[in-house]
């Protein structure tokens, strides 16, 4: 009876404290992650503006078509202003390219008959020469045939320097072609410009989380007054379904686990509701300047868990 007794007392220490412990040891890891996302897509203005009214916020999550933020008419209108006179100086400066170009074709031309006129006036002062020799002309008409080669070759020169000069100014065609295409970038930047005069409401894309541009410094800035710069990012719009909770852990507990092993997760400020999940992906390279090593691990989420980016989950991971 007494032996009875102790072996049902050992059994139940056995059940209650060490077979738990061991199978807890062997089959589980506990962790604390926090809720992150995998990609997003940067929600910026291709031109210099300021922002009218902001109607979201870290953290929200918004539908596709949703008012996001409104940008101020007044900036836009002196936008509009800026870029129709920088417009109006490319066009103008293509136009002087056009005609320097004529000018220079024109120019060849008259540097051509003056070659032409020098190389005439030059022979017949050389037959002056040889019939004033001969005693067939007189004096002055050899002369006057010699100051006329003169002049010719005077003009020549002046041709021939404008030519110079003109073709110096004249731009090479990669640098017609950059012109053509700075005109191109203003017409399509005007155009842009005026569809937002005309609809200063700026909405979502797609649905998805709203988050701050650098997610640990938490910049954000969608706010009323704000001045923006072109193609500065304003905030992030990542996908529901990029959200995941991260890990890090050391090389001896990640050689335990598996892409595919079962988690359970409970976030930290949500009523301690358990969601399952899974390993959905490792990090192979270990976080830069740290010792010992520590790698990422990465967990699922359901797009139906109403969880902030940032919030901590106590983890538990199920290996096989």
């Amino acid at each position: 009876m007494k032996k009875t007794k102790i072996t049902i007392l050992i059994c139940h220490l056995l059940c209650l404290y060490i077979l738990p412990y061991l199978a807890q040891a062997a089959e589980i890891y506990h962790g604390i992650g926090q809720v992150t996302v995998l990609s997003g897509q940067a929600i910026y203005l291709p031109f210099d503006s300021k922002i009218s009214e902001c109607l979201v916020r870290p953290g929200q999550y918004v539908k596709k078509n949703q008012p996001m933020f409104s940008v101020d008419v007044g900036v836009l209108e002196k936008e509009i202003y800026k870029l129709d006179i920088e417009l109006l100086e490319l066009k103008q400066a293509l136009y002087e390219l056009e005609k320097s170009r004529l000018t220079l074709s024109e120019g060849a031309l008259n540097l051509h008959q003056a070659q032409q006129e020098s190389d005439y006036a030059k022979k017949r002062w050389q037959d002056s020469d040889k019939l004033f020799q001969a005693g067939i002309i007189s004096h002055e008409e050899y002369i006057w045939d010699k100051r006329r080669y003169i002049q010719s070759v005077d003009a020549h020169k002046k041709q021939l320097a404008m030519h110079r000069h003109l073709n110096n100014q004249t731009l090479s065609k990669e640098k017609r072609m950059l012109l053509n295409k700075k005109i191109n970038h203003t017409q399509n930047k005007l155009t842009q410009i005026k569809k937002y005069l005309t609809h200063p409401l700026i909405v979502a894309t797609q649905e998805g989380l709203i988050l701050p541009v650098k997610l640990k410094a938490g910049e954000f800035y969608c706010l009323a007054g704000e001045k923006i710069l072109s193609e500065q990012a304003i905030f992030w719009l990542a996908p529901k379904q990029s959200r995941r909770v991260e890990l890090k852990m050391d090389q001896a507990e990640l050689s335990q686990v598996k892409l595919g092993n079962k988690a359970e997760m409970t976030f930290m400020g949500y009523s301690g509701e358990s969601f399952r999940s899974e390993v959905l992906e490792i990090d192979a390279i270990p976080e830069p300047n740290i010792l010992p090593p520590r790698y990422r691990l990465y967990l699922k989420m359901a797009e139906s868990q109403p969880v902030r980016l940032g919030t901590q989950a106590r983890v538990k991971i199920y290996f096989d």
